[in-house]
């Protein structure tokens, strides 16, 4: 993973990879899912009840006032609810044709940046948690597309509890240079009953990432900067502040960070940047003819083509040098 790379454009060369699924011109870049799926049980699915507001902002500019009206016909579907979302979002001048709206098969809305110079994009939602936006759209009080790491194995209790207290140092590099150093302290008794204290112990990861998310915020160099929160049984931390570039975990081998928590000694969160067809390729595994298309990367200081092309019945191959291998 390249921390230096933003994003990167797809561009099709020839017939033969429209068969691929790809549209012209894709842009692989920064997403962003919304925390809860939208409110589908309801009398109307995919209708708003009443207009849903919330803020959105790219490259760490000041967000803007974003609102969903109802347009007068009734939604039938996710995709005329998406249509609905990417319009108001087209409304504002400083968002015209910045960024794509999805909702994808979890129900759960989807922005993902369609241009390579969108680094980074924040939504708010207002502060009343019954607006729209919360309760039927699913946006949660914040969300930040920043980046973010999923630590490689399950917690040690499904209940949530440590046996030992996790210690976990976290890097922060950031957008201006210079690295912010935090450490983290998750204590066993914060995850266990104590009825002297009145603490009621751990029955979930959700209690657990409570927990995680008390000891960042009382780390005065990762406050507002890391979240934490989980994706089955797994911890999830993610930057909640565009200045943050990437971050890296460190933690002794045997420490409880490791066997309960479930990282690595070491690990890294970069920018996770992704590009998906817009349909399937063909059902036989095959082209009719020659597939060209060419990958430009965007990184902090310049732009690199790589063209790679296909054969029918042949894996990807390299038909030109670059400067900057890619993964395989």
């Amino acid at each position: 993973m390249d921390q230096s790379i933003y994003s990167f454009t797809l561009t099709l060369l020839s017939t033969g990879a429209g068969e691929l699924g790809f549209r012209p011109t894709q842009v692989g870049g920064t997403s962003l899912t919304f925390v809860d799926p939208v409110a589908t049980a309801t009398a109307t699915p995919w209708c708003l009840a009443a207009p849903a507001r919330f803020s959105l902002g790219v490259n760490g500019l000041a967000p803007v006032s974003v609102i969903v009206l109802d347009d007068g016909t009734p939604n039938i579907s996710a995709e005329h609810l998406a249509a609905d979302i990417s319009y108001a979002i087209n409304q504002i001048v400083a968002l015209k044709d910045l960024i794509r709206v999805t909702i994808g098969s979890d129900n759960r809305v989807l922005l993902e940046a369609i241009d390579p110079n969108v680094v980074r994009m924040i939504t708010v939602s207002i502060s009343d948690p019954e607006d729209m936006a919360v309760t039927e759209l699913g946006i949660g009080t914040s969300a930040v597309a920043g980046v973010w790491m999923t630590a490689e194995q399950e917690i040690w209790s499904t209940f949530g509890r440590l046996s030992g207290d996790a210690n976990l140092t976290i890097d922060l590099t950031m957008a201006a240079g210079g690295v912010v150093n935090g450490s983290l302290l998750v204590t066993a008794e914060s995850t266990r009953a104590d009825t002297e204290a009145g603490v009621v112990a751990n029955t979930s990861i959700a209690d657990l990432v409570a927990d995680i998310n008390a000891a960042l915020l009382a780390e005065p160099g990762l406050a507002g900067k890391i979240l934490a929160s989980s994706s089955g049984q797994r911890i999830v931390l993610q930057s909640i502040d565009a200045a943050v570039r990437s971050f890296t975990v460190t933690a002794a081998a045997g420490d409880p960070a490791v066997t309960e928590l479930g990282f690595a000694a070491s690990q890294s969160a970069n920018a996770v940047l992704s590009l998906s067809a817009n349909r399937a390729a063909p059902w036989y595994i095959g082209l009719s003819a020659d597939a060209s298309f060419e990958i430009t990367i965007t990184d902090g200081t310049s732009q690199a083509p790589l063209t790679r092309s296909t054969s029918p019945g042949r894996l990807l191959r390299t038909t030109a040098p670059s400067s900057r291998s890619s993964p395989t």
